[in-house]
């Protein structure tokens, strides 16, 4: 496997961590940053990309995740933030359960299918937009396991809206992981090349 390739992965799992993260955000403040979150819904629709990076509309955009990455793989360098440590595991749990049921990546496909023609009336960040990508978690990806736990004070979460967007955050996040999979990524490099790993991912936030 080449730097390029492990780099990639990198660039994959920081998304994953990404989407963590703006969960938290929203969770914790009731806010999220809207540019990262526009990254993340159009993460989504990017389905056919030539490499990692176009997904994210390029590599600088996943930082924010390359970062919070940085502190999982290395919690000696900062304080690892427990609730998107915990986020970006079960993301990356479902996405191995969705991989095992028959017919459960050509319905998600659909959904986005019909996502990406919504586009053409409404900016992606547009509430009715961030609902439709809530409601392709709810009915895809909720059902499928144990739902994430998302820890935050009541008065952020029980807004429609703040719900949307964590959702939507989640597809994200799942999108992501599917990636991060597809790319060769798996749990045993945590423990074999976890070096390697951040090395990438430090090299991910200096580009």
């Amino acid at each position: 496997m080449s730097h390029s390739d492990f780099t990639d992965r990198m660039i994959a799992l920081s998304g994953v961590c990404q989407s963590a993260w703006l969960v938290s955000q929203v969770a914790r403040k009731g806010t999220l940053d809207d540019e990262i979150f526009e990254v993340a819904l159009n993460s989504i629709l990017e389905t056919s990309p030539d490499q990692a990076a176009d997904v994210f509309g390029g590599i600088g955009n996943v930082r924010t995740g390359a970062r919070q990455l940085i502190q999982h793989l290395d919690p000696k360098k900062s304080s690892r933030d427990m609730d998107v440590f915990r986020y970006s595991v079960s993301l990356l749990a479902l996405q191995k359960r969705l991989a095992k049921i028959p017919g459960a990546f050509d319905t998600l496909a659909e959904r986005i299918d019909q996502a990406k023609r919504q586009v053409g009336h409404f900016d992606v960040t547009d509430d009715s937009m961030v609902s439709s990508f809530a409601a392709i978690y709810t009915d895809v990806i909720s059902p499928i396991g144990q739902r994430i736990q998302v820890a935050g004070a009541p008065a952020n979460l029980q807004p429609k809206a703040n719900q949307d967007r964590i959702r939507a955050s989640l597809l994200a996040g799942v999108r992501a992981a599917v990636m991060w999979r597809q790319l060769g990524g798996n749990r045993l490099q945590f423990l074999l090349s976890r070096k390697k790993m951040l090395a990438a991912t430090e090299d991910i936030i200096a580009l």
